[in-house]
């Protein structure tokens, strides 16, 4: 009985291992195919979301490309880049965290930053800096204290950042800030509210715009940015029109104002703008 047990014993064993490496090799083999056909799909959907201009559909697509391919690096862009522009910030910041490939936690953070989620750039930098001090993530960590109203750690990051990398842009526009802040800067007051806007310091640069005594066409169209960017689009199409009274034949000023008053349900006003669009266009025929 024992003999019997010892043999159903074996028999079950190597047909259980003769099973596991059966599908192994079928798996093996069929890997190139697998991939391949990963691979023709995304790049359809791709093709198709390109294609469209249907917005929904076009991120329908996009989602589903970026499903299939997790460890798709154009797929994971694309997607993660068309929620940006239209806005979804955080959506776009979770499609790289989702997908499977290696995080840069220094572009993640540069993303959080131009989002104004300055916690979660303090995270995806520290992140980054654990991996390694480096003046990217020092810099990043810098923004996010001048943001926080910390100066003195603000300063203390920038410092660490210029000294390990001397020609790295970001370290020396964080620099550039902890003068500003100091009040030691050199820069003019237009050029000193560039500087924090280029570092999304959005607070901090929208309060030295608005005491511009004289703002000029740009100087609206970066109030509206940051207003924007907050969610107050009242006052993003009210600093538009400035800046559409100052150059009212500026396409991109037009533009802006037919999106925003359309998606605030004001599609009379949001028609005037689209019809003066249309007038131009007619014009430089």
């Amino acid at each position: 009985m024992k003999n019997l047990n010892r043999i159903n014993n074996f028999s079950f064993a190597a047909i259980a291992t003769a099973l596991i490496v059966t599908a192994g090799l079928a798996i093996g083999v069929s890997m190139p195919t697998i991939i391949s056909w990963q691979q023709t799909n995304i790049d359809k959907l791709l093709s198709q979301a390109n294609l469209s201009d249907n917005p929904s559909t076009k991120l329908t697509l996009l989602s589903q490309a970026a499903t299939l391919g997790k460890n798709d690096p154009l797929a994971t862009y694309t997607y993660a880049n068309y929620l940006w522009q239209e806005g979804d910030y955080q959506a776009s910041i979770d499609a790289y965290n989702n997908s499977w490939l290696e995080l840069d936690y220094n572009y993640l953070g540069t993303l959080a930053l131009k989002a104004g989620r300055y916690s979660e750039a303090k995270s995806f930098y520290e992140k980054a800096n654990s991996e390694g001090e480096n003046a990217e993530s020092l810099s990043g960590l810098a923004i996010v204290e001048f943001n926080n109203g910390s100066v003195e750690k603000g300063c203390k990051y920038s410092a660490r950042a210029i000294k390990l990398n001397l020609s790295s842009p970001k370290a020396e526009d964080s620099v550039a800030i902890c003068q500003i802040y100091k009040g030691e800067s050199r820069l003019g007051a237009r050029q000193q509210a560039y500087t924090l806007l280029n570092s999304y310091l959005y607070s901090d640069s929208l309060d030295r715009l608005q005491k511009l005594e004289i703002k000029n066409t740009k100087d609206w169209l970066a109030i509206a940015l940051i207003y924007s960017n907050n969610g107050k689009a009242e006052d993003s199409i009210a600093a538009l029109k400035s800046a559409l009274e100052q150059s009212p034949a500026d396409k991109d000023i037009l533009q802006k104002l037919a999106m925003q008053t359309k998606e605030l349900g004001r599609e009379e006003e949001a028609k005037l703008y689209t019809n003066r669009l249309e007038e131009l266009k007619f014009n430089n025929y």
